[in-house]
């Protein structure tokens, strides 16, 4: 059964697929993506014990993944674009997806990345995950249409408004 979408106040039906941010969205995402782990430690040449452990290797690659994001992070450049990379491409292409060119990036620790609305970098040896900047100007901008569209509300009553904006 498909489930027909309002989009500004028309009705859209929908000819395939799952509707964006519907519930079944992440559920989905998370089943296609079991077993990307598994494919990057292997092509990186990470072994398991027969209790499914990791065993001892000098390749230190790490997977983090929250639904269809991801980060993959390496000790060398180098591991990460010929090993990773070409294993992620392979699993995705088994399952009819393929790596956005756009989103995807090998940067250093040092220059920092953006990972689901966090900004995470190295300052010297302190880690630091702080809101990106497009995050925080969102944020501003929600804040400067509240006050806009109230300006001669009382102080309390803005500040109601805000919390929501702030806390999203």
């Amino acid at each position: 059964m498909k489930a027909n979408v309002v989009d500004k106040g028309k009705i859209i039906i929908p000819r395939k697929g799952t509707p964006q941010g519907g519930i079944i969205s992440p559920t989905l995402a998370n089943m296609t993506m079991d077993g990307l782990e598994e494919a990057i430690n292997k092509a990186v040449g990470v072994s398991y014990n027969k209790k499914g452990k990791k065993q001892g290797t000098d390749v230190k690659v790490n997977f983090i993944r929250y639904a269809d994001d991801f980060v993959v992070t390496g000790v060398s450049p180098t591991i990460l674009k010929e090993k990773a990379q070409s294993a992620i491409e392979q699993f995705l292409k088994e399952r009819g997806l393929n790596l956005s060119k756009e989103k995807t990036s090998i940067v250093h620790i040092n220059k920092g990345f953006d990972f689901l609305g966090q900004n995470v970098r190295k300052y010297g040896e302190v880690l630091l995950i702080k809101p990106s900047k497009s995050n925080i100007k969102a944020i501003k901008s929600k804040i400067k249409l509240i006050v806009n569209k109230n300006r001669s509300a009382k102080t309390c009553d803005l500040i109601r408004q805000f919390n929501p904006a702030i806390k999203g």
